[in-house]
């Protein structure tokens, strides 16, 4: 009787296993592909793609581009900046070169500023994992291969949201 299920099911031999494995590898392709946007970040929630590259999750050296501002409170919204291209550069001395193509001040204005990375959370309950100070103001800190987030909220605050791009 199984051998008669077998062969009225698989039809042609094959076709059985194929209808069965395709959905479930369309939904494990979803789940893998749902599972790789990091900080809520990807290029496909941005107004501009910015090519994005991998780097350490412990080190904020090099280049990242600013692509989003979160205000959490008073007037909450969202500001894409994918568009321009606002740059901070953090160098293995210890300092920041923010450079950016837009008049407007957002957070830093372009120049250099000192700046420290260390492990450790800032607030209790937080889910950054570093501390980056950067001038006189402390900034709970995470990095995914190649996001970054600062997030200044539980002070009212903005977050900052930065792609890797160097």
């Amino acid at each position: 009787m199984i051998d008669n299920l077998k062969s009225d099911l698989m039809e042609d031999g094959k076709t059985y296993r194929f209808k069965i494995a395709s959905p479930m590898m369309l939904c494990f392709c979803l789940m893998l592909h749902a599972g790789c946007e990091t900080n809520g970040l990807s290029n496909h929630n941005l107004e501009c793609k910015v090519n994005a590259v991998d780097g350490a999750q412990d080190n904020v050296i090099g280049k990242w581009r600013l692509v989003k501002l979160e205000e959490v409170f008073y007037n909450p919204k969202v500001t894409d900046y994918s568009c321009y291209i606002i740059i901070y550069h953090f160098n293995e001395e210890g300092k920041l070169l923010v450079s950016s193509n837009i008049e407007e001040n957002i957070i830093y204005e372009p120049g250099e500023y000192d700046y420290s990375f260390n492990i450790g959370t800032l607030y209790e309950g937080g889910e950054e994992n570093y501390t980056l100070k950067i001038s006189s103001i402390n900034w709970a800190c995470g990095i995914q291969e190649s996001n970054m987030a600062l997030n200044n909220a539980p002070v009212d605050g903005p977050k900052l949201y930065f792609v890797r791009i160097e």
